[in-house]
């Protein structure tokens, strides 16, 4: 999250805190919440999954148009699908390799104290520098 050039870490760390404060609050009081389990119930709707698709690809073009004033439709070059078929691949073998995913690693497994949850953290972390150091980073913000 940025305003122009700034970057605006302090907006972006209360958001977040805010994020696991309310998501503690919830734990505590309804066991049973997850942020995941209200679209598994809308996905069972015949329809819902077709209203999720064109919603969130009309998500994606009103935010387009947001951001930069055009929408510009291209084809992915081979290069681009390897790259991103073999990012799914490996996106996939880290769901495996943590059960649960990001949500229940940070949401479930800190709160709890969980070694196995801190493990897995420092591990992903550890990753990411290491390819970060190796390859670099072309990241930049969205807005």
């Amino acid at each position: 999250m940025s305003l122009g050039t700034e970057s605006n870490f302090q907006g972006l760390t209360l958001s977040m805190g805010a994020i696991g404060i309310t998501f503690t609050i919830l734990t505590v009081f309804a066991p049973g919440y997850s942020i995941t389990a209200s679209v598994g119930s809308m996905v069972s709707i015949p329809v819902a999954g077709a209203v999720i698709l064109v919603c969130m690809f009309g998500g994606s073009l009103v935010s387009a148009r947001f951001r930069q004033q055009q929408f510009i439709l291209k084809l992915p070059t081979i290069k681009d699908i390897v790259r991103r078929t073999l990012g799914g691949l490996l996106m996939g073998l880290g769901v495996l390799l943590i059960p649960g995913g990001n949500d229940t690693l940070l949401m479930i497994g800190f709160p709890m104290a969980a070694w196995q949850a801190a493990l897995a953290y420092v591990l992903f972390v550890a990753s990411l520098a290491a390819l970060i150091a190796k390859f670099g980073s072309i990241a930049r913000s969205w807005s």
